[in-house]
């Protein structure tokens, strides 16, 4: 590792994920996370906000933000492993369109490739606004796929991890064999992160801002 990394390194980060719903409305959640050392703490746990502008209560201007998208406009397709999602590889996902018009995510496991994409217009909108209401967007990401970086630290033991709607069932090396969503889906038991509980609807949002604080030593999912 670069000697350097620890001073570039980002310490405080909010992980913010928005739900699009089928009717229009959005659900945001919200978790703040500090590194100090090899030590971190969650500072922020932020629940059912309806709007960006709702956030400026609880943080301050200047956050950085790790950003979480899904729902609505957010499609999820796997596809075999593929290194690079190049014309031909997203014709099979959505045909007839431009990839350049998409922003695109391919989280890989084992064989798989979990491939995400947001119009750019829909996302750049929402990265806008948190611009606009002087927070510091640094990092996008699509669905759940961050998660991959926190199970460790969740008290999970299966091989089936369920938390707000999100079901992901792995194989036995650990690697997501697949993924639905399911809104009446809710994790049997009190999840935790190490000792400390966390609400299931913060679970993205704290892997959001997990990886961006790690980015130096994680390969990021964005």
């Amino acid at each position: 590792m670069n000697m350097l990394d620890q001073y570039y390194r980002i310490n405080q980060v909010t992980g913010v994920s928005i739900r699009f719903r089928q009717d229009g409305t959005v659900n945001i959640n919200a978790c703040g996370i500090t590194a100090q050392g090899n030590h971190l703490d969650i500072d922020k746990k932020i629940l059912d906000v309806a709007a960006i502008e709702e956030l400026k209560k609880y943080l301050p201007a200047k956050t950085p933000i790790a950003l979480n998208l899904t729902g609505k406009g957010v499609l999820h397709k796997q596809i075999e492993k593929t290194e690079e999602i190049n014309q031909g590889d997203f014709n099979k996902i959505l045909p007839n369109v431009n990839i350049d018009d998409f922003y695109v995510q391919n989280f890989i496991s084992g064989d798989q490739s979990f491939v995400s994409v947001i119009r750019k217009a829909d996302a750049d909108k929402w990265i806008s606004k948190f611009k606009e209401n002087g927070f510091i967007p640094f990092l996008l990401s699509l669905g759940p796929f961050p998660v991959q970086h926190i199970i460790p630290q969740l008290n999970v033991y299966g091989n089936e991890l369920i938390f707000n709607g999100n079901i992901i069932q792995r194989n036995d090396r650990a690697e997501w064999a697949e993924y639905r969503y399911d809104e009446s889906a809710l994790t049997a038991f009190a999840l935790k992160i190490e000792s400390e509980s966390i609400n299931e609807k913060l679970v993205v949002a704290y892997a959001a801002a997990f990886q961006l604080v790690l980015a130096s030593k994680l390969e990021i999912i964005q």
